[in-house]
Parts: C-alpha cells; sequence; structure tokens
C-alpha cells in the first residue's frame, strides 16, 4: 500500500477545502454587484467536489468501508487493496508483528510471501564471517568477512526509507521474493549500515508543508 499514492487523494480533498474556503472569504467581503453570483458559483464547485470525493471514496475498499467488491475488482490495484481488507497478521508467515498490507510487493504486483525463523542475517551463496554490532529499530549494522563473493539476505522487510550504506557509501539493495532486503559483495572487509531515515518525495512533502503553512499564516495576517 505505502508503495503508492493513496494518501495524495485524501490531502489534495482537504486543499481544496483551504482554496475554496479563501476564495469564499473574497466573495462575501467583496462589494461587487455580483456577490451573490460568484458565491453560488463557488458554492457549486464545492458541491461538486466532495461528491466526487464522497463517491471515490464509496467506490473503492477502505478499512471502515468495505465499499462495492465486484465494482472494486475492476481496479487494477484490487489485490493489493484486498489485502488490507483480510487484515491477516504477518506473524501468520513469520516471527514478526503486523500486516499483510505493509508487505513490499514483488514485481508481479502481489504481496511478499515473508519466510518463518529466518536469522538476522543470512548467507544465500558464498562464504563469510558475520559479526553483528547493532540490530536496533531503526538501525542495523554489522562487519561482513567475505572469503570469496558472497550474497546475503537481511532480515528486513523492503522500503524506500531504508538506506543501506557498505564502508560508509550508499549501495544498491535487491529486493528477494519474500519481500525482505538483500545484498551482493565481493571478497574483502565491509562494514554493512542499514538505517531507517527520510526519503525524498518525504523531505519535499516537509517543506512543501512548511510554504503552506507559512503563506496561510500571512494570509490570515494580512486579510484577518
Amino acid at each position: 500500500m505505502v508503495q503508492f499514492p493513496w494518501r495524495l487523494m485524501g490531502m489534495f480533498s482537504f486543499g481544496v477545502v483551504a482554496m475554496l474556503a479563501i476564495a469564499m472569504n473574497r466573495v462575501l467581503n467583496s462589494k461587487s454587484q455580483l456577490k451573490l453570483i460568484l458565491s453560488l458559483i463557488v458554492a457549486v464547485i464545492f458541491i461538486a467536489n466532495a461528491t466526487y470525493f464522497y463517491s471515490l471514496s464509496r467506490a473503492l475498499p477502505g478499512f471502515n468501508n468495505a465499499g462495492n467488491p465486484k465494482k472494486a475488482a475492476f481496479n487494477p490495484k484490487y489485490n493489493v487493496i484486498k489485502l488490507a481488507l483480510e487484515e491477516k497478521e504477518i506473524s501468520q508467515f513469520s516471527q514478526f508483528r503486523g500486516r499483510v498490507e505493509y508487505l513490499p510487493l514483488t514485481p508481479e504486483g502481489i504481496a511478499a510471501k515473508p519466510i518463518a525463523r529466518q536469522p538476522h542475517i543470512s548467507i544465500l551463496k558464498g562464504e563469510a564471517l558475520i559479526k553483528l554490532d547493532q540490530w536496533h529499530s531503526y538501525n542495523r549494522i554489522f562487519n561482513v568477512s567475505a572469503t570469496e563473493d558472497t550474497h546475503l539476505k537481511i532480515r528486513t522487510f523492503y522500503y524506500p526509507a531504508w538506506h543501506l550504506y557498505v564502508n560508509n557509501k550508499p549501495y544498491p539493495r535487491i529486493v528477494s521474493d519474500d519481500g525482505t532486503i538483500e545484498l551482493k559483495l565481493n571478497p574483502g572487509e565491509y562494514t554493512v549500515k542499514l538505517f531507517y531515515s527520510w526519503t525524498y518525495p518525504f523531505f519535499v512533502g516537509i517543506i512543501i508543508s512548511v510554504f503552506s503553512i507559512i503563506i496561510l499564516a500571512t494570509y490570515w495576517y494580512k486579510f484577518a
């Protein structure tokens, strides 16, 4: 679910309400003889937008609204949405607790299937010595001494906010069939760091939010 911008629609709906409120305020405070007509136009736009968002929310399944499953089945993302509706716990498949909706998607567009009882770090191919230094919620650090080309699996579900660094340099992440993160190393000594941090879209969203607050505060201070 988090790999698609589902939340943007809700955010945009709030933005529409704010813009319409500003427009209505300007119309009502104006001295134009067309005040009534302009108010009706803004009201019609508001009702049309509200009706659209309401119809859309009722047409698609959600946590508090099952919607019409037959109609939703025509949606390309139906299988993904269906996972959230079933609310099956990940703990059925592995030692992790959580919901299936948070599992990463495979290239085929279906949720990955976790494998039970995996160690923190698994050696899929090659030979290496692994020393685990830190395994916290947002930080995982371990040292690898590889004597040959080595393929490792980290017991962490892939998510864009997870950043992988090897010897303090960004390193490509591989998504395994069960949704966890893998990496390939050549022979040598490595310090691997996997940490949870902001993504670029999140950072841009924070900047936009801050500017939006400043603009709204400035508008309120100027016209209140």
